[in-house]
């Protein structure tokens, strides 16, 4: 087939591709319209540091490692039921939500960069505005109660997440 006999095919059979491509684009458009939901998400991010208020402190190399050890530990307690219960039930309290502590746990994770003594808690979720009250009562749920958890008191939320508008979604997720 030479390149005048594509064109003489594709003039005789532009309907086709016309009927095509309309029907491909109004199927998409109405399956993003009515059945996929967009994802939203928001972070915190806690320090693993020890809290001398008013003494002067100088933070050893030991000090760091033992911090970076720590953190694996803190990730676990962080997704424990003991926090997310705690979680659970303000949520339902303070927004009138009902998640159980499986379900949070399935909506945020935990990070850390290596060599950090940095944890990111993340909550992604269909709701803005509710993946930020999450994130942020996970956060606050953690480091209220590491002390009575571990006998220590080494974190402190550096930054709470904030609700940004406008704010595009993540993804789109099926229903």
């Amino acid at each position: 087939m030479n390149f005048q006999e594509f064109l003489r095919l594709l003039r005789t059979r532009w309907w086709i591709i016309v009927c095509i491509t309309v029907t491909t684009t109004t199927i998409t458009y109405i399956q993003n319209s009515y059945f996929v939901k967009p994802e939203y998400a928001n972070s915190a991010t806690l320090l693993i540091n020890d809290r001398h208020s008013n003494e002067k402190y100088s933070l050893t190399f030991d000090d760091v490692l033992l911090y970076e050890k720590l953190i694996g530990t803190y990730r676990d307690i962080i997704l424990s039921n003991k926090v997310l219960n705690i979680v659970s039930h303000e949520m339902q309290t303070e927004y009138h939500t009902t998640l159980s502590a499986s379900e949070i746990r399935r909506i945020i994770t935990v990070s850390t960069s290596n060599n950090s003594q940095v944890i990111t808690i993340t909550a992604q979720y269909t709701d803005y505005i509710l993946a930020t009250n999450l994130v942020n009562l996970v956060a606050k749920a953690f480091s209220e109660n590491l002390k009575a958890i571990m006998n220590v008191d080494n974190v402190s939320i550096v930054d709470e997440a904030v609700v940004n508008s406008p704010v595009p979604p993540l993804a789109l997720q099926p229903n």
